[in-house]
């Protein structure tokens, strides 16, 4: 058994392998594959082989996250599966020692027991927020009963997003806009940070991870005030939902009042429902007085090594590592 780099030579042999495996169903694109984790500095997918045949698969990208004062590269798992027993140690100590630090976001039950047992720590928890739910009842329901909560909550759905800014213009400050870019540059976004733990600020990183065109498209707005840039905001239109991928700014205030009006402007006079995860619950009660609906499900989030910063110090975002990187968002190939 060796665990060895991916090459596009293993393409063919990769998609054979998830379809054999049922999950993981991305890695059977192959221009997603070579953008996440092969033409990059910062992702790569190791292969677990054994008589060449692959009987595992773990993907590391080494996020650059600002923590206080430095810059640390923190490995975020993706795609970790495998076809046999055993062979999941040995992509873990792979992924373990690809980075100083770790990080999972969510994961299963025997994942939180795992990282338990080998005493990660949990600063916090992504809280999930909705505006307009997508309409969803359990498969086990009537089908006249999943039919009548469906048309209920389309009926209840709430109106666009710029409606509720015109009624808030009054407590909005007048003076912050936003301005669509077409690439990070440390000339057109102000990377300061209300946060002490955080995405750092490396342009070219950004422009490879939440590209305008892409496996997933993204949607890239400068928060401004006065003219003036107060960080940014990435969001994906996607054909069932607008995601939140990323949010940052100087200050609580300008992350809420940016990523507004952002929501808005992508969402126009639609009703589609929006997505959106934080970690800071100091931005996350802002939101809820907007409108969004607060679930009462988390995602815990894990660092190998503990992080020695208080909760409302810490923006963690729902677009880090490959949790956006999901089928229902992928663009139209």
């Amino acid at each position: 058994m060796k665990v060895v780099p991916y090459t596009s030579e293993r393409f063919p042999q990769l998609r054979e392998t998830v379809h054999q495996m049922n999950r993981g169903l991305a890695m059977s694109h192959r221009p997603f594959v070579d953008w996440y984790y092969k033409d990059n500095p910062w992702s790569r997918l190791y292969l677990a082989i054994d008589n060449d045949k692959i009987l595992g698969t773990l993907g590391v990208e080494s996020i650059p996250f600002q923590v206080g004062e430095r810059i640390e590269k923190v490995g975020f798992g993706s795609n970790f599966h495998v076809l046999n027993d055993g062979i999941g140690g040995l992509l873990f100590i792979r992924w373990i020692r690809a980075n100083p630090n770790a990080m999972v976001i969510g994961g299963s039950d025997d994942t939180q027991r795992i990282l338990k047992g080998q005493h990660w720590s949990n600063p916090t928890d992504l809280k999930i927020l909705t505006y307009n739910a997508p309409a969803s009842s359990a498969s086990n329901q009537p089908k006249a009963l999943q039919a009548l909560k469906h048309a209920i909550r389309k009926w209840q759905r709430k109106p666009p997003l710029q409606q509720r800014i015109n009624r808030l213009s009054a407590v909005f400050p007048p003076e912050v806009a936003i301005e669509s870019i077409t690439d990070f540059t440390l000339g057109n976004v102000n990377f300061r940070s209300a946060w002490q733990v955080r995405l750092a600020a490396d342009p070219a990183y950004l422009n490879w991870r939440y590209p305008r065109d892409g496996a997933v498209s993204y949607q890239r707005f400068a928060i401004l005030s006065q003219g003036a840039s107060q960080g940014y905001v990435i969001l994906i239109d996607g054909p069932e939902n607008i995601v939140v991928s990323l949010i940052d700014a100087t200050s609580p205030e300008m992350a809420h009042t940016g990523t507004l009006l952002a929501l808005a402007q992508v969402q126009g006079d639609r009703k589609k429902p929006i997505l959106l995860s934080f970690s800071d619950p100091i931005l996350i009660e802002r939101f809820c007085r907007s409108g969004f609906r607060l679930s009462s499900f988390n995602s815990p989030v894990w660092f190998q090594h503990p992080l020695e910063f208080p909760e409302t110090s810490l923006a963690i975002n729902y677009g880090l590592g490959d949790n956006d990187l999901r089928l229902e968002n992928f663009s139209p190939e």
